[in-house]
């Protein structure tokens, strides 16, 4: 269980609510502790004021007065008077903080013999022991009277001030928050090799600062990606016009032994010309339509069969789902050609589904590939020959292509060796359903 939530917003603001919560509780604290001393020296003036006037009206009457007088003040329940001889309290502990401090203060002004005892019971009481006219007294005080009530309406209106700078820290850092999260957003979608719109430069200055470099360097990268079609485009009507030439006139040698060679090292300059073209070919922009995957998967299946190869299908029936046909075509094109290229037949391609992801594996029947070698693999330029039998016409680029094709639809591009024997190629992405 993670204590910590995930997202940079959930961090500070829970950062946010736990600095007010313990501001607010020391603040309050710090408030009680202060009005506390305040109000326990208030009492203690009160107590000696009035041990010192009980003192003067004893010492002022005869022994007759004052045995009535102490009689009458044992009933008083604010103050009950008792003289030491016939009376002590039944139990003496230190007390609470509150009477402590009230202890603290009488005995510097009553003197050092002041005694002070907290009796606890139904009507906790402190008693303070004096003595007036040769003979001690115990004066009792119900601490009831001592008592500080919390002040709840003033917690209730600091907490409600903490919910209020709460609530204003939250939007704020929301705001700030935003332009990060259409960052991430951005970034992904750039990663997929798609062109994400402009990030809005707004927050603060350094993400301001931020979300104008991530612009220029999209934008660099688009520049690039042009120049680079571009000039591939170039290249590639530059060089299909001559080897155009060069076939037909090899179709006219009479020299068939070398007529045969030459003509193949034209389809495998053909064919690597064909690779950098797709590689860098824009399939970001493609609209995304709904399309009968099954059906696609059968239709590119069936042109390998006529050319003569053996390539058997598991489709199991799916809904249409958006994809982007043509990319998708390019991506199991490349697939089934690596297959037959390095494996052997037959290969087998099946389409599967799972809730909310559809999986599309091509199976060969050859070597396979070292496990340490998988992810390199899909590596532009990229190849193998040790573990795959290299062929002519090949760049290295096929299963690149499937990796940037994966990508663009939010899935995932998976190379893993059978036990039986062979490669499995497996391509897995989530539904969008139409």
């Amino acid at each position: 269980m993670k204590l910590l939530p995930d997202t940079l917003f959930g961090r500070i603001a829970l950062l946010i609510v736990l600095v007010m919560l313990g501001s607010q509780i020391v603040t309050v604290g710090l408030f009680r502790q202060h009005r506390s001393g305040l109000v326990s020296q208030r009492v203690a003036e009160i107590v000696t004021s009035h041990a010192r006037s009980m003192t003067l009206a004893l010492e002022a009457l005869d022994p007759a007065q004052r045995r009535v007088l102490v009689e009458k003040l044992q009933q008083d329940a604010t103050a009950p008077l008792f003289p030491a001889a016939q009376f002590s309290p039944s139990v003496s502990e230190p007390g609470p903080p509150f009477t402590r401090r009230i202890a603290r203060r009488l005995r510097p002004v009553l003197g050092p013999d002041t005694e002070v005892r907290f009796q606890r019971g139904e009507r906790p009481t402190l008693w303070v022991k004096f003595r007036a006219a040769n003979e001690d007294y115990w004066v009792g005080y119900p601490t009831s009277r001592f008592e500080i009530e919390t002040p709840w309406k003033l917690i209730w209106v600091i907490f409600g001030l903490v919910g209020v700078a709460v609530g204003s820290a939250f939007l704020v850092v929301w705001r700030i928050n935003r332009p990060l999260r259409q960052l991430a957003v951005s970034a992904s979608a750039l990663g997929r090799g798609e062109e994400p719109a402009p990030v809005e430069v707004t927050g603060p200055a350094e993400v301001r600062n931020l979300s104008r470099n991530f612009n220029r360097m999209a934008e660099d990268l688009r520049k690039l990606d042009a120049d680079r079609a571009l000039l591939l485009a170039g290249v590639s009507h530059d060089l299909r016009t001559p080897l155009a030439r060069l076939r037909l006139g090899t179709e006219m040698m009479s020299d068939a032994s070398l007529r045969g060679g030459m003509i193949q090292d034209i389809e495998d300059i053909d064919r690597i010309v064909g690779q950098f073209i797709s590689f860098v070919r824009d399939s970001g922009n493609e609209a995304e339509e709904l399309v009968d995957v099954s059906e696609m998967i059968d239709g590119v299946c069936e042109r390998y069969r006529r050319l003569g190869h053996v390539i058997k299908t598991d489709l199991a029936p799916l809904p249409p789902v958006r994809i982007k046909p043509t990319a998708m075509q390019r991506l199991l094109g490349n697939l089934i050609d690596n297959a037959l290229r390095y494996g052997a037949e037959p290969v087998e391609v099946r389409i599967s589904s799972t809730p909310g992801k559809i999986a599309l594996s091509v199976i060969d029947h050859g070597p396979g590939i070292p496990e340490v070698e998988m992810e390199r693999m899909k590596q532009p330029f990229t190849q193998l020959d040790a573990a795959r039998s290299g062929g002519k016409g090949n760049t290295g680029l096929g299963l690149a292509i499937v990796e940037r094709i994966a990508r663009l639809h939010g899935g995932e591009f998976i190379l893993a060796n059978r036990r039986e024997g062979g490669l499995e190629a497996r391509v897995e992405w989530p539904v969008a359903e139409g």
